[in-house]
């Protein structure tokens, strides 16, 4: 599928349908920008045996030019080297990382939602602003995220989607350009978990 056809396209032609591996990459063209809610990703594949290799998701979905790669992401409650490792790797490998911070909840700590994805939904919006973005590969499958997407597709970008099957909403699926689960894609962006 080549640039000409993946513009033709419209959501009700393919976002019904989960395209294989390859034929979901090669949908990806253009310069594109991908964002991740990592929190998202890393909850939903908590339980997989396998995870994501950040690295092959910038190779295979970053379509003929990837402009920028961002990771939202919620800092742990205490220092854990392993996870610091971790976003240092990817930062020197090129990801944008946005942190925040836990909030206390009933004496607990946890994740704000609320701004992890309300910071997903404002860069998928500046991506879809920018003259010289082709298309945008959303990573999270959060129905919180639907009204951002279709703001793109209004603004003439192409919207991957890409969630685990388990946490991709039908309403986000239906507004994006094409939609593919985290598990079709392992063969291009899957490693082994090592437990």
């Amino acid at each position: 599928m080549n640039s000409q056809t993946i513009g033709r396209l419209s959501a009700s032609t393919v976002s019904a349908n989960v395209l294989n591996a390859l034929g979901f990459a090669e949908c990806i063209v253009g310069r594109v920008k991908i964002v991740v809610d990592n929190s998202n990703i890393f909850v939903g594949g908590r339980d997989r045996d396998f995870r994501l290799d950040y690295e092959q998701v910038r190779r295979q979905l970053g379509g003929d030019e990837l402009l920028a790669a961002h990771m939202v992401v919620t800092n742990p409650r205490t220092y854990r080297p392993n996870q610091a490792a971790f976003y240092s790797l990817h930062r020197r490998a090129g990801w944008l990382i946005n942190f925040h911070r836990l909030i206390n909840r009933d004496g607990l700590s946890c994740e704000n939602e609320e701004w992890v994805d309300g910071d997903v939904r404002a860069i998928v919006r500046a991506f879809a602003a920018q003259d010289n973005v082709d298309a945008i590969v959303l990573l999270g499958g959060d129905g919180g995220y639907t009204n951002a997407v279709r703001d793109a597709r209004r603004a003439g970008k192409n919207v991957f989607v890409v969630a685990w099957a388990n946490t991709l909403h039908p309403v986000l699926a239906a507004a994006a350009t094409a939609t593919a689960t985290i598990e079709s894609l392992r063969p291009l962006i899957g490693r082994v978990h090592h437990h």
